[in-house]
């Protein structure tokens, strides 16, 4: 009996190897660094909605950025030791929340363009999402001093979300929905009602 469950262990592993394993262990570490991306910014959200003092929000804002460029070397390793988080590798939540960290990576321009290129042949493959690759583009342009070509990146002006520097309005739609993006009009007004609800004090 004990010799045919080792068959059968053995039979199971040789197939996990043979068709790919998620490594668990990899994901639970970029899903607990994404938690800290996501929580810092929470952060300020609810202390400005709370309208808690200058030094304080400050104190907070500059956490941010800090938090994103403490990322940028651990983002390298892992990708050093394992090659670029697909979704074979690491399951789609944890390659999305990857890519996430790699788009506040600001502080480091060239990282953000070596992974672009990869993106770029992996959502080929289904091992990436075509939309990270748009937001991905508009933000290494825009970091370039370049226009943006899905418009993605916002400014806001009396409260309301208007793209920065973008090429070719008139058919921004039409490169939108090549991306699995909604119209650049929906994705306006979804972000001036979400900067609106956040800037409201309580």
């Amino acid at each position: 009996m004990r010799k045919i469950l080792l068959t059968i262990a053995f039979v199971l592993m040789s197939f996990s190897i043979c068709f790919g394993q998620t490594n668990q262990n990899l994901a639970n570490k970029i899903n607990k660094m994404y938690e800290l991306d996501q929580s810092v910014q929470t952060d300020v959200m609810i202390a400005n909605q709370n309208g808690v003092t200058k030094e304080k929000m400050d104190e907070l804002f500059k956490k941010v950025p800090e938090t994103f460029k403490k990322h940028i070397p651990i983002l390298k390793q892992i990708i050093a030791e394992n090659g670029y988080p697909t979704y074979d590798l690491v399951g789609k939540t944890a390659g999305d929340n990857f890519f996430t960290m790699v788009q506040h990576s600001d502080a480091d321009l060239q990282f953000q363009k070596d992974c672009l290129r990869i993106i770029a042949k992996l959502v080929k493959k289904k091992q990436a999402n075509a939309r990270s690759f748009a937001y991905l583009t508009d933000r290494v342009n825009i970091n370039s001093g370049k226009p943006q070509i899905y418009g993605t990146q916002l400014d806001y002006k009396d409260d309301k979300a208007i793209p920065k520097n973008l090429k070719d309005p008139k058919n921004v739609n039409k490169r939108r929905l090549e991306m699995g993006l909604d119209s650049l009009e929906d994705y306006l007004r979804k972000a001036t009602e979400f900067h609106q609800q956040m800037n409201k004090k309580n």
